[in-house]
């Protein structure tokens, strides 16, 4: 999704990926979106319990965990 990002970005460069959630992969994350420059563009909040708020809020969602509660 990061990778996309830096596309997205470049054609529609008000918009801005929230990934909510921490694990083993943030790190490397962080690596990608300073390699790609998106750190203004790319939000890592980490783990939050106010999941339905970052909903209402957003006009497009992506879930692409096959285990999350939300269906797939």
């Amino acid at each position: 999704m990061v990778d996309a990002m830096k596309k997205i970005h470049a054609k529609f460069p008000d918009v801005k990926l929230v990934m909510i959630g921490d694990g083993q992969e943030k790190e490397n994350l962080e690596s990608q979106i300073s390699r790609l420059e998106l750190g203004s563009v790319v939000i890592l909040p980490g783990f939050s319990r106010e999941v339905p708020c970052y909903l209402r809020k957003a006009s497009v969602l992506v879930n692409p965990s096959h285990s999350e509660e939300m269906p797939n």
